[in-house]
């Protein structure tokens, strides 16, 4: 009847707007990047000592890097954020999750290393006496100890840096007295130096060029001459 189809029709009129009218109008935003960056960096700060012994972080450094969680947090609690707000948020985060992380204290010990060897091989070398290019009786123990106490602050994993250059200087001061203690002719630093340059030297073996981190084919005949 005409009735059944007026009613068949107002009933998909309903069904169209309806439809029509469940179309999304806006995309979510996706904070599943922020949230995760959000606790890596609790992680790590919660993690994190400030300090002066290797693996710390620099003082101060704590405060700025919560600045930066904070101001994620924030972002990530607002409603009313854009999709660019929250990536932009990630950037952020992530740009003081470096900065954090390259503050982490990382402490030389190369110098360390380099004066420790040589003190051990002015060492090795020398012989107590009293003969030309010999050394007073009982120069080689103070020497000795002072290489020790040097180890002793290599091998300690939490020795500051201005533990290590001191180290450093005690034993370089201390293998100088022990070269110049010598009967005769001193001739020990300049082995030292020697032993040094020859060091150096061995760092160009097959890395000889025009190309950075090259060593120049000039400055290696120049240093081996002078050897």
């Amino acid at each position: 009847t005409q009735t059944q189809v007026d009613n068949a029709k107002s009933t998909l009129d309903a069904a169209v707007v309806t439809f029509q009218n469940s179309v999304i109008t806006t995309v979510p935003v996706n904070r599943s990047i922020l949230n995760a960056k959000i606790a890596e960096a609790n992680t790590l700060y919660n993690n994190a000592t400030e300090g002066l012994i290797p693996g710390n972080y620099a003082t101060g450094s704590k405060a700025t890097f919560l600045l930066a969680i904070n101001n994620a947090s924030s972002m990530n609690g607002n409603t009313n954020a854009t999709q660019a707000q929250i990536d932009n948020a990630v950037i952020a985060l992530q740009t003081a999750i470096n900065t954090f992380e390259s503050g982490k204290v990382v402490v030389s010990k190369t110098a360390l290393v380099s004066i420790i060897s040589n003190a051990e091989a002015a060492y090795n070398s020398a012989i107590e006496g009293t003969s030309n290019g010999q050394y007073p009786t009982g120069s080689k123990a103070t020497l000795n100890t002072a290489i020790s106490n040097a180890i002793a602050v290599n091998t300690n994993l939490s020795a500051t840096q201005a533990q290590v250059n001191a180290a450093v200087t005690s034993l370089t001061n201390a293998l100088t007295a022990f070269q110049n203690s010598v009967i005769g002719v001193n001739k020990a630093p300049l082995q030292t130096k020697i032993n040094e340059a020859t060091t150096a030297l061995n760092l160009a073996s097959g890395n000889t060029g025009n190309n950075a981190g090259n060593y120049p084919q000039s400055a290696v005949t120049a240093l081996t001459s002078a050897i």
